[in-house]
């Protein structure tokens, strides 16, 4: 089993977004619903962690509806820090050595 960091905090400037990147529409569905079906594809005990900053409450009603067991953690200060926080915060609360570190805005596949 490995822990899976999703870096979710930030705010889009570079894509113009005004909220949560994880919840932009792709292909159909949020990009983190593409990201966790892929981890879960591919590691079906993953332990899947999501740092989040802006949208924090519309990315946890969105994993409550779908019924996801993943793990959220809100970066309080994401506004004053950058990915490195986000990081520090993740690593700390990791509960596996084995990581994989994914940015919040990225569709991958197996």
């Amino acid at each position: 089993m490995s822990t899976y960091i999703l870096l979710s905090a930030g705010c889009g400037r570079s894509m113009m977004t005004k909220g949560a990147k994880p919840l932009l529409i792709y292909d159909g569905f949020a990009v983190i619903d593409h990201q966790i079906k892929t981890i879960l594809s591919y590691d079906k005990s993953a332990d899947i962690l999501v740092v989040t900053g802006v949208g924090h409450e519309k990315i946890v009603k969105h994993v409550e509806k779908r019924g996801y067991d993943i793990r959220l953690l809100l970066n309080y200060s994401y506004k004053l820090t950058s990915q490195t926080e986000s990081l520090r915060l993740a690593i700390n609360a990791c509960r596996i050595d084995s990581t994989y570190i994914i940015h919040g805005d990225m569709i991958f596949n197996k």
